[in-house]
């Protein structure tokens, strides 16, 4: 894949999580799928096909690992999900423009999201 590339809808989008936006049953808040305001509108993922559990988690301490396919939030007209490596992370990417008032992208991609553990 080169720089600027869409995901194949088949392809598995890794999301760091913060702990604490797991709920109490194992589901993921949808929170944890919307970019924050300094993101303006896109939320940074990995290529699960490009990284390890060890280089995308960072500290299991404070985060865990939620993966979703590249179709779920490609189902929304106007969000893409671009290849997107930056300096220190080969599988970075990006899903968006996600529109901030609009949580059903999040909701969607927490629907589906399944929790990776990896031991």
């Amino acid at each position: 894949m080169e720089k600027g590339d869409r995901i194949p809808d088949e392809r598995w989008l890794w999301r760091r999580v913060f702990l604490n936006q797991i709920k109490p049953d194992g589901s993921v808040s949808p929170r944890a799928f919307s970019p924050r305001p300094k993101d303006e509108g896109f939320l940074s993922v990995d290529v699960e096909q490009i990284t390890t559990f060890e280089r995308s988690i960072l500290d299991d301490s404070k985060f865990s690992i939620f993966r979703f396919h590249a179709a779920i939030p490609h189902a929304f007209p106007d969000v893409n999900c671009i290849y997107d490596p930056i300096e220190g992370n080969e599988a970075h990417s990006l899903v968006g423009r996600i529109d901030p008032e609009d949580e059903a992208v999040a909701a969607s991609i927490a629907l589906h999201a399944e929790r990776i553990f990896i031991r």
